[in-house]
């Protein structure tokens, strides 16, 4: 019979997630992050093997200029090739380096203006609406906002793998602006449940 491992119910309730190898069941473990898992029919020996390695290692074959070019020429590939599809994109900004500059890249390549979303806290010492809304207005996007609060109600929608990020909060929201016009939750294909 499964048993609930206490620790890792703690980190889910405390975190919202269980990380690691853990499971919120003893003796069920996870297959850890860039592993394989294979399985000796003959034995049944199952070994997980790291496939992949992230190394620290500097690469001085190029300039910092190079560097910058080299990433710049990578993210301009990814958001044009994002913005293929048969359906309404849009971006998610937070405000932050990483969501502005998609947000910056997409808005320069497409004629009409982008979609933007914002998800923002009642508490000003939390949001980052004000920055989310000055970058939509340097980059003239069609921008909604939306303020998440603690109505118990509207988070009764929830991705079925835990995660520890609040970004995806407002989204999982019935009433949400972005829940309406995007049913999909563009991190790895999840369906939000209706």
């Amino acid at each position: 019979p499964r048993t609930l491992d206490p620790e890792s119910l703690e980190d889910y309730l405390t975190l919202g997630v269980v990380a690691g190898t853990r499971t919120i069941f003893r003796g069920i473990e996870k297959l850890a992050l860039g592993h394989t898992l294979l399985v000796d029919a003959d034995h049944w020996d199952a070994l997980p093997r790291c496939y992949w390695r992230l190394e620290f290692a500097p690469d001085h074959s190029r300039s910092a200029g190079e560097w910058a070019g080299a990433v710049r020429a990578k993210l301009d590939e990814a958001v044009e090739r994002h913005l293929i599809a048969d359906v309404p994109v849009g971006a998610f900004l937070s405000g932050g380096i990483d969501s502005t500059v998609i947000t910056a890249l997409a808005a320069g390549k497409t004629a009409e203006p982008i979609q933007t979303f914002s998800i923002g806290f009642g508490d000003e010492r939390l949001s980052e609406l004000p920055d989310a809304r000055r970058t939509a207005e340097m980059y003239g996007t069609r921008h909604v906002e939306e303020i998440v609060t603690a109505d118990a109600a509207e988070l009764s929608s929830r991705p079925t793998r835990p995660s520890c990020s609040t970004s995806c909060a407002g989204t999982t929201t019935s009433r949400s602006p972005i829940r309406r016009r995007f049913r999909r939750c563009w991190s790895r294909g999840w369906q939000p449940s209706t």
